[in-house]
């Protein structure tokens, strides 16, 4: 038996990576610098790992880490949680692709002013 944990692609982060989301009804890629499959980021910005090295965090990883209050229950059957969370911290929650080598993969990304981004669904 595999399990989930096992499965998982190998950490890697990409200083020249693609990312796509759509606007407008239209595809929009742009080239970005991230990271996937980390311990406790399914996509991070890679400049939030560097800067993290040196005990500063990124605007993503310090909003996450500075809001102690647990997700609150939907007040309906519809929305995303992690969404919302992204909202109250001051972040733009949206739905992107990554380009995992050859594979587009959907991710949930929660971006902020500094331009630094983490996967809404983070473990964090």
């Amino acid at each position: 038996m595999i399990l989930p944990e096992a499965a998982k692609a190998e950490f890697s982060c990409l200083d020249r990576g693609r990312v796509r989301e759509i606007r407008s009804g239209k595809p929009v890629e742009h080239e970005a610098r991230y990271c996937l499959h980390h311990a406790l980021h399914d996509v991070i910005s890679l400049d939030c790992i560097e800067t993290d090295k040196t005990k500063k965090a990124c605007e993503a990883v310090a909003r996450y880490r500075a809001n102690k209050t647990p997700l609150r229950p939907a007040n309906s059957r519809t929305g995303n949680p992690f969404h919302r969370r992204c909202l109250e911290i001051g972040g733009k929650p949206g739905l992107h692709e990554v380009l995992d080598g050859s594979e587009w993969i959907r991710a949930g990304l929660c971006t902020f002013a500094d331009g630094s981004f983490i996967s809404v669904e983070n473990r964090l």
